[in-house]
């Protein structure tokens, strides 16, 4: 389910790069406006994403992708109010706070819920998914801009926001997942799971209970000693002592 949600958004997300100029030049906000909305969007990125990405490590990450999708939503539906300085500046805030919430989250999400023998396919797929908007983007969003110009960014912000509806129950999984992959690693059973572990019956727990009164005493040990002096050897002849009267 991520990664067409991931194909929508940034279908949507790369308008900004296709026909947010053209918008903009048609209501009369020169280039000098749009080239300090990518500025804007570069910086806060630069100086904001390393920081956000610590901050929500240890947070649900499909939680995290699902706010910043609907952020992006929520950028391009502030156009709808019309083109000027102020929506473009609300739209770039908006669209770079959904990007810095979704794409380094669900790039290390993809990562961690790969197998590790699928690792290269698993980032392959995701990364095919988060380019797609180079190609789509400008055909898509030219073609409704020309028809009904009107139209594009209710659409977008329309198409957005469902995706922000990332199953919960999808982080249960990824946490279980997690803890199994800790478990293997450390050979410590997992505690935590709602599966356990059956533990196997020991010898002792296995045995039926006996008091101490009814056990039966240990075997004697047999006797190693040596052998008698007065047993004779085989073809040994025994000597008689003297009689006292000789």
């Amino acid at each position: 389910m991520l990664l067409p949600a991931i194909v929508v958004v940034d279908t949507v997300y790369r308008q900004q790069y296709s026909t947010l100029p053209v918008f903009l030049a048609d209501h009369g906000i020169g280039t000098g406006v749009y080239g300090l909305v990518l500025a804007v969007n570069g910086g806060a990125i630069l100086l904001l994403e390393l920081p956000a990405s610590v901050a929500l490590r240890n947070r649900a990450p499909l939680r995290i992708i699902g706010t910043g999708l609907l952020l992006v939503g929520a950028g391009f539906a502030a156009l709808a109010a019309g083109a000027s300085v102020g929506t473009a500046v609300v739209l770039i805030l908006l669209v770079t706070a959904g990007e810095i919430l979704y794409k380094t989250p669900a790039t290390a999400y993809v990562a961690d819920s790969a197998p590790q023998e699928f690792q290269g396919r698993f980032q392959s797929l995701y990364t095919g998914a988060s380019t797609s908007g180079t190609v789509l983007a400008p055909p898509l969003g030219g073609a409704l801009y020309q028809s009904a110009p009107g139209l594009l960014w209710p659409l977008c912000a329309g198409f957005a926001a469902p995706t922000a509806a990332v199953p919960p129950e999808a982080n249960c999984g990824q946490r279980h997942r997690n803890r199994a992959q800790r478990t293997a690693a450390s050979g410590a059973p997992d505690r935590s799971s709602p599966r356990r572990l059956r533990s196997t019956p020991s010898s002792s727990a296995a045995r039926p209970w006996r008091s101490a009164s009814s056990r039966s005493p240990p075997p004697r040990p047999r006797r190693t000693g040596r052998r008698s002096r007065n047993r004779r050897c085989p073809g040994s002849v025994r000597r008689s002592s003297p009689s006292p009267g000789r």
